[in-house]
């Protein structure tokens, strides 16, 4: 795999004359998300650093890659000055030891985080799917079927998650810190979607959002930051 990125060479997106004061910490579930969220800061004066690592959720409970990585991170969010918030992602899934640990991990990061003074922000599991979207909304097209119809039931997603979000869930009001849920935005009372009319395609592929559908997380979290009331024209 590559080489992990020293903090000050990673990717900032936004306002270019603007020191990043938010960040995109996670696994490859922040890439596009880094990206959408940072555009949108940008209308703000704002900018955005982006900490993802293919494999490796803001956790220092995973392989030994993934924790250098995650310390050097962290030791780089402590140092800098102008970083305030960040948003913490991971594609997380299942009640299992792994899954457990990695969600402890992650929760512990959001403390310590917090007792740098910095605002952390944990965004809940994303829904992925067993298929790929793209390919399966083509067919659906193909044999007239509503694109809307294309998903994956709800029951399904929190099989797969419930624990997790359950658990983000009580640890977020406990501690006073921020939590954004995926499911809220993507599903609706039967169905996770991979389409939305009027806004588009919402995967790239079986586990990952596009720019549109991390766009419509990002406008999620751009609601719960502490911004002017109006974007930069």
């Amino acid at each position: 795999s590559d080489p992990p990125i020293p903090y000050a060479q990673t990717c900032v997106y936004g306002a270019r004359n603007a020191a990043p004061a938010y960040a995109v910490w996670g696994d490859s579930h922040g890439a596009e998300l880094s990206r959408a969220l940072g555009r949108k800061l940008g209308a703000y004066g704002q900018s955005l650093r982006e900490l993802t690592m293919s494999g490796c959720p803001a956790t220092l409970s995973r392989k030994p890659v993934c924790r250098q990585h995650n310390l050097d991170m962290m030791a780089a969010i402590k140092a800098d000055p102008n970083m305030q918030t960040v948003i913490l992602v991971g594609n997380l899934h299942d009640d299992d030891p792994s899954a457990r640990a990695a969600t402890a991990g992650m929760e512990q990061t959001a403390l310590d985080l917090q007792k740098a003074g910095k605002t952390a922000i944990i965004v809940s599991p994303i829904p992925i799917y067993r298929f790929d979207p793209p390919s399966q909304l083509a067919l659906s097209s193909r044999a007239r079927r509503p694109a809307t119809a294309v998903g994956q039931p709800v029951s399904e997603y929190l099989a797969r998650h419930q624990a997790i979000i359950d658990e983000f869930d009580r640890f977020t009001a406990r501690n006073g810190i921020q939590h954004v849920e995926p499911q809220s935005l993507f599903c609706d009372d039967d169905l996770c979607h991979v389409y939305q009319p009027g806004v588009g395609v919402l995967y790239f592929n079986a586990g990952h959002l596009s720019l549109t559908g991390a766009g419509v997380l990002a406008d999620r979290i751009l609601s719960q930051l502490a911004l002017s009331d109006q974007p930069e024209k």
